[in-house]
């Protein structure tokens, strides 16, 4: 039975990415990425029934404005934080999971957008259905990449042009 249900689930991996391949500066920050991208991301989500994240990327949301967190916040989908840090426990409104095999059973259609390390895990488990980068035309020359080991071999599915020179792509994963 548990088997059948990955069969029946959709896993897409969400980055804003820098032309250079990067998900956020050396320090941290996504500052590279405009204001209206987290208003782009908000409407992906409503596609949605789980949005998934690692903890890092949970504490930098609660780090935004509190319009903007207020905003994520009251989407209607099932948050979820994804950390083995047994200490760890986010706020009201948010689930955690300790392992990425119990994200499946959370929901059909899942979005997660998450660094380096939980995408090798989702990456290596060969979970990620599909990808959708948001690719920002800067460089940023150093910093964190969507993956720390090898990328997945992809198929360009589509790619369609945004505001501002951003390209949005979408990728079925191939294993």
């Amino acid at each position: 039975m548990f088997f059948m249900l990955y069969f029946l689930v959709m896993i897409t991996l969400y980055n804003a990415v820098s032309k250079d391949g990067y998900i956020n500066e050396v320090n941290g920050s996504e500052d590279f990425v405009p204001y209206e991208v987290w208003h782009e991301f908000l409407e992906l989500c409503t596609a949605y029934d789980v949005f998934a994240m690692g903890k890092n990327s949970y504490q930098a949301i609660q780090e935004y404005e509190p319009e903007e967190r207020r905003l994520f916040e009251s989407l209607p989908i099932k948050k979820v934080v994804i950390s083995r840090d047994g200490n760890f426990t986010p706020q009201k409104g948010y689930e955690i999971i300790r392992s990425v095999s119990e994200l499946p059973k959370l929901g059909k259609n899942i979005l997660l957008s998450s660094g380096p390390s939980l995408n090798d895990v989702f990456l290596k488990e060969k979970l990620i259905d599909k990808i959708i980068l948001n690719v920002i035309p800067v460089k940023v020359v150093s910093g964190l990449k969507q993956f720390s080991s090898k990328e997945p071999n992809m198929i360009l599915k589509s790619e369609k042009n945004t505001q501002e020179g951003r390209v949005l792509c979408s990728y079925d994963v191939v294993y």
